[in-house]
């Protein structure tokens, strides 16, 4: 196991998790960037999974929840707030889409005017 590699999948981990916890505290800021991000920081870690078949799933989920943390203190940091939803699933950071959806979103952001 090369531990650039290590570095390298942990260092997405953590991005990946941040933005989805941004994701789900700030509504209203999310972005195409975002998304980007999330889909770009899976496609990295699939490929340094498949370049180190060590960094497997298994050691993903021994990892998990030490990285969650880290990305919860990264979030706050740039939120400047809180994480008020700090929990995440397997799903939620491998399996969810995330897209935008105007009419969704100005719903939850409560901008969405019937007339």
């Amino acid at each position: 196991m090369s531990k650039t590699d290590k570095r390298a999948l942990e260092s997405h981990l953590e991005n990946l998790m941040m933005h989805i916890l941004k994701w789900k505290n700030q509504i209203q800021k999310r972005s195409k960037s975002w998304i980007n991000t999330i889909r770009n920081s899976r496609n990295k870690i699939q490929e340094i999974q498949s370049k180190t078949p060590s960094l497997n799933d298994k050691y993903l989920e021994k990892i998990f929840e030490e990285t969650l943390e880290k990305a919860r203190k990264t979030a706050e940091s740039e939120m400047q707030e809180p994480v008020k939803d700090s929990q995440l699933t397997w799903d939620d950071v491998f399996k969810n889409p995330y897209i935008l959806s105007l009419i969704l979103a100005a719903l939850l952001i409560g901008i969405w005017v019937v007339t």
